[in-house]
């Protein structure tokens, strides 16, 4: 679960720079990557899956549900700046999984 979490900041971070960085053909897989992977594997940080495939599953579904609705209010509200959105979605994501991978040693020691 450890190697999962790092393994998935390290998507965030990579994706993160691609955006800053000028435009490549890598940018595109790490951006979707990171859409399609990032909001739902942070929601499943507090919920246990029997198997990686699905974990895969509802890591993508969650995502992309919550890509969704925070794409619909920005929407309605006239407000559309995808980059902000990325941005905050990914903020969001890696604060979730740096709180899950710091409450892991406290949890296994209780």
């Amino acid at each position: 679960m450890i190697a999962k979490d790092l393994a998935l900041l390290a998507l965030a971070v990579m994706a993160g720079i691609a955006v800053v960085a000028p435009s490549g053909p890598a940018r595109p897989v790490l951006v979707l990557l990171a859409l399609l992977l990032l909001p739902g594997a942070a929601v499943l940080t507090r919920l246990d899956t029997p198997d990686p495939l699905t974990w895969l599953g509802l890591a993508i579904v969650l995502s992309m549900a919550v890509d969704a609705g925070t794409s619909l209010v920005m929407l309605w509200s006239g407000l559309w700046h995808p980059m902000v959105l990325g941005a905050v979605l990914a903020a969001a994501s890696m604060a979730a999984l740096i709180i899950d991978l710091c409450m892991r040693p406290k949890q296994a020691h209780t």
